[in-house]
C-alpha cells in the first residue's frame, strides 16, 4: 500500500482521523465506504451534503413546505375569525362551535 493510499484509508478528504469519534457518521466516525482506485475512503454525512450541495429540488422542497405551514396556519386563523360572528350570528352554544368546527378537522 502506498503512502498515499494508506492516508487515504485513515483520513477522509478534509484531513480528519477517521478514527475519531464513537461511530456516529456525524461526529467524524465511521460513515459509507466509497471505493476509489486502491483506497476505500469514507463520507461522513456533512461531507455528502458539501460534496451534494444545495439545488433546485431542495429549493422546491423548502417552498412547497412553507406554503403547506401557511395554509395550514391560514386555515387556524381563518376559522378562530369566522367563528365569533357566527356565534352571534346563528346563536350557537359551545357545544355547536366545537362540532361545526371540529368537523373541518377530521
Amino acid at each position: 500500500m502506498s503512502e498515499d493510499t494508506a492516508r487515504l484509508a485513515d483520513n477522509d478528504e478534509l484531513g480528519r482521523d477517521r478514527n475519531d469519534g464513537d461511530g456516529d457518521p456525524l461526529k467524524g466516525g465511521g460513515g459509507h465506504d466509497v471505493v476509489g482506485g486502491d483506497a476505500v475512503m469514507k463520507h461522513d454525512v456533512s461531507s455528502l451534503v458539501e460534496e451534494i450541495g444545495w439545488g433546485r429540488y431542495h429549493w422546491k422542497i423548502v417552498i412547497g413546505m412553507g406554503m403547506m405551514s401557511f395554509a395550514d396556519a391560514a386555515e387556524i386563523w381563518i376559522i378562530s375569525l369566522i367563528s365569533k360572528d357566527l356565534i352571534c350570528e346563528w346563536k350557537l352554544s359551545a357545544l355547536q362551535v366545537g362540532d361545526t368546527f371540529g368537523d373541518i378537522f377530521e
